[in-house]
């Protein structure tokens, strides 16, 4: 099943707004007028698989936590977004994870093992001016798979 709210001028969810909606593969949330996401506000989507927050130029701030309860999901865009910081520990949980987009946001600098945990990443888009980071300081548990991955994270932030 999919939800679509793109294009809505959706500016705030409440906790509790997708109570009743566990068989949910599928959340767009594009476009809309979102300024910050609150952890747990995505609880009960357990079967999640795909999430787009993209083209939010309001979204600054996402907590810790926001993404709990989406051990699930295979598909995470933020990309287009006003995101200056992700505080580490934000992607925690997401061990399905196979496709992050990060290109466009505010984001200056990336902290060091930002994306350790996430086992299955294989796609990884960055912005060019993340050309720079060595893969190895991005995933600092999992030095073999930087060494695999690094002309790929180049190809991609290009």
């Amino acid at each position: 099943t999919r939800l679509d709210l793109s294009d809505t001028g959706l500016t705030t969810l409440e906790r509790g707004a997708f109570e009743g909606l566990g068989g949910l593969i599928e959340l767009d949330l594009s476009d809309t007028g979102l300024t910050t996401l609150e952890e747990g506000i995505f609880g009960g989507l357990g079967n999640l698989t795909r999430l787009y927050l993209s083209r939010n130029p309001m979204l600054a701030t996402l907590q810790r936590g926001v993404f709990e309860g989406l051990g699930g999901l295979t598909h995470l865009h933020l990309n287009v977004n006003r995101l200056t910081t992700l505080e580490q520990g934000i992607f925690e949980g997401l061990g399905k994870l196979r496709w992050l987009d990060l290109r466009t946001t505010g984001l200056i600098t990336l902290e060091r093992g930002i994306f350790e945990r996430l086992d299955g990443l294989t796609h990884l888009r960055l912005s060019p001016q993340h050309r720079e980071y060595e893969l190895k300081t991005l995933f600092v548990d999992q030095p073999m798979r930087a060494g695999a991955t690094r002309a790929r994270l180049r190809a991609l932030c290009m």
